[in-house]
């Protein structure tokens, strides 16, 4: 029998610590970093996550741009 650790990791904790060092390196650079979503139709969860991108954007000082398109649009 093999005998395992686990460690329990807080996700807030994490978070916290994520978020902080990824703000030090926005603030380093010598240009606003740009994220650009695009959203083809208009599903509830995908709301959710760009949502959740927008957000995160706005703490770290990174601009995102979303583009939303019809679900009927073509690649042409």
């Amino acid at each position: 029998m093999v005998a395992t650790s686990f460690t329990l990791l807080d996700g807030r904790v994490a978070r916290s610590a994520l978020i902080l060092a990824m703000k030090a390196r926005v603030a380093r650079l010598r240009f606003v970093p740009e994220l650009a979503v695009f959203v083809v139709g208009d599903r509830t969860d995908s709301r959710a996550y760009v949502r959740q991108k927008e957000l995160l954007g706005k703490e770290l000082g990174i601009t995102v741009t979303v583009q939303r398109l019809p679900e009927t649009i073509t690649q042409q």
